[in-house]
This record gives structure tokens, C-alpha cells and sequence, in this order.
């Protein structure tokens, strides 16, 4: 009877862990193909309150455009190149700067999509993007951050 106590309370266990919703770690996914130089994506994020969760989903896209690229959509790789880390850690202040003032110059369109209160403290959100990668990239290349074409 023991023995079948505790198969069940595993049973249990293992339902409600298997029914359980994942919890995102900030990543970005393609949504749907867009036209030459856009991206539509969505992102998620944390942070203590929703604006500060929206804004850290917003980074985490254009981090992820910038430094590994978007797996099945047009940009698959880094917009940075080959190289994207170092020169990420190299251009540090740059992007601190572009992430606070200047990212929202290349959403064309931003949605919430999903938030969640974690706890007092703690919140989650998912933000559907639109992202000009064309003027991203031109903005880029006139900073000196990235060299143009065939340059």
C-alpha cells in the first residue's frame, strides 16, 4: 500500500510539473517573415514593474538581432558580424546609450502581448516588435560601429 502511495504522489507531481507553463528566460523569436529590412518578433523580459519588464524585452531583442542574430527570419545572423561579442563589449557605452534613448527610433510597431506579476517585486513581459533593420543597420554603419557593404 505504501509502494502505492507514493506512485501516485509522483504521478501527481509529475502532472502538474509537465502541465506547467514555461517561464521565459528573455528570448527573442521570429514571428513571421516581413519585407526587405524588417523583422517582426517577439521578446520577453523581466524587471520590477512592467515598464521596466517591457524595457528589458525590447534590449533583449535588439541584443539579440545585434549579437546572435534571429533563427528563422531574415536576419539569422549577428547584425554586428562575425565578430558580434567583442564588438558588443567594445562599443559597451555606445549601446548603453542606443538601448536608452535611441532603440525605440527603429520599432515600428510594439505590442504587449502578455504580462505577469511574479511577485511584488518581480515582473514579466512579452512584447510583439516590428523593427526597422535597414535604418538600424545604416545608423550603425554611420556610427562606425559596423562597415557597410563590399567596404
Amino acid at each position: 500500500m505504501k509502494n502505492l502511495s507514493i506512485i501516485v504522489f509522483l504521478s501527481f507531481i509529475l502532472f502538474f510539473v509537465s502541465c506547467h507553463s514555461s517561464i521565459r528566460t528573455g528570448e527573442t523569436i521570429s514571428i513571421t517573415p516581413k519585407g526587405q529590412g524588417l523583422i517582426e518578433v517577439t521578446a520577453s523580459g523581466y524587471g520590477s514593474t512592467k515598464s521596466s519588464s517591457v524595457e528589458n524585452a525590447i534590449e533583449n531583442a535588439f541584443k539579440n538581432i545585434l549579437t546572435q542574430g534571429i533563427p528563422n527570419s531574415n536576419q539569422i545572423r549577428p547584425l554586428l558580424g562575425n565578430n558580434a561579442l567583442s564588438v558588443f563589449e567594445k562599443n559597451k557605452k555606445y549601446f548603453e546609450t542606443f538601448f536608452k534613448s535611441e532603440s525605440s527610433k527603429y520599432i515600428l510597431h510594439q505590442k504587449i502581448i502578455k504580462y505577469r506579476p511574479l511577485s511584488k517585486s518581480q515582473a514579466s513581459s512579452e512584447v510583439h516588435l516590428e523593427i526597422n533593420l535597414d535604418a538600424l543597420r545604416k545608423k550603425l554603419e554611420s556610427d562606425n560601429i559596423i562597415s557597410g557593404f563590399g567596404i
